[in-house]
């Protein structure tokens, strides 16, 4: 199941990879942003699409990973607080 699952994630993956190259190559107007401090060069409105859905993914992914990463902190922390054989514990019969 899993096989098959991350075949079809790797074939929407590659679908949306190449529906954003057709609007790229079908968007020509030449673009430049002025970011107040720099102006960027002069590329399609595609491309710039194009680099928005990019970062915008990646950014997904960094804060998807964040949530995942603190979760299971929480999750350990948890898990220490309430186990009855925790360090606290065997540190005091050990005295």
């Amino acid at each position: 199941m899993s096989a098959v699952k991350t075949f079809l994630q790797f074939l929407v993956l590659v679908a949306v990879a190449a529906i954003g190259g057709l609007f790229a190559l079908a968007n020509d107007q030449l673009l430049t942003i002025d970011l107040l401090i720099w102006v960027t060069p002069a590329w399609s409105s595609g491309v710039w699409l194009l680099i928005a859905l990019a970062l915008g993914v990646l950014l997904g992914f960094a804060v998807a990973a964040l949530q995942y990463r603190w979760q299971r902190l929480r999750r350990a922390l948890q898990t220490t607080q309430t186990d009855p054989g925790s360090a606290s514990t065997t540190a005091t019969q050990r005295d």
